[in-house]
């Protein structure tokens, strides 16, 4: 079966050789459709191109960069569901990332928004992302990305430890919900 990956640079493994966490998916045909500067307007829009109908895993995993653009939480949430429901009509089991917060100023200095607003909009689309899980019928995937050293200088980004964290945490999704 095959195991799609529709997401922003995170899935595409900015800055990595690929997306570590991901290659906890050996058992399937991976097709990563992710990349550098995704929104979720960008994955509504692949969704229905040349997509055909049959059963597949599908991630998603976007929305910071709707929140760079200054996008409201609730419109994003909304549109990612927009996402969720194309894919299960396609026939594609869907498991939804939470969004990392941010962690440097760094990569905050370049835009006219604080660390703290930013990530207040990210814990709005988390929690909706959360809370909504089962009526729309998607696994929900939160993990814990805390640690501020696991992340790149920009603080946007998980570096090799911190991918390492995550394929921890998604094999432990994996198991849980039986996805295999």
């Amino acid at each position: 079966m095959d195991f799609e990956i529709y997401g922003d640079s995170i899935r595409a493994g900015y800055g990595l050789k690929e997306a570590v966490y991901l290659s906890s998916l050996t058992a399937f045909k991976l097709k990563n459709f992710a990349y550098n500067g995704a929104t979720v307007f960008d994955i509504w829009a692949d969704v229905y191109k040349d997509i055909e109908k049959k059963k597949a895993y599908a991630l998603v995993g976007v929305g910071v960069n709707d929140l760079i653009y200054s996008r409201d939480p609730d419109r994003i949430f909304q549109r990612l569901m927009d996402i969720v429901k194309r894919l299960k009509d396609l026939d594609r089991i869907v498991i939804v990332e939470s969004l990392l917060p941010v962690k440097k100023k760094y990569f905050l200095s370049l835009y006219n928004f604080s660390e703290e607003e930013i990530n207040e909009k990210i814990k709005r689309v988390n929690y909706l992302l959360q809370l909504s899980a089962k009526d729309y019928g998607y696994y929900y995937f939160a993990y814990d990305f805390s640690q501020e050293e696991l992340s790149t200088r920009d603080g946007l980004h998980p570096d090799e430890k911190g991918n390492q964290l995550l394929k921890i945490q998604f094999e432990k999704l994996l198991k849980a919900n039986k996805i295999s």
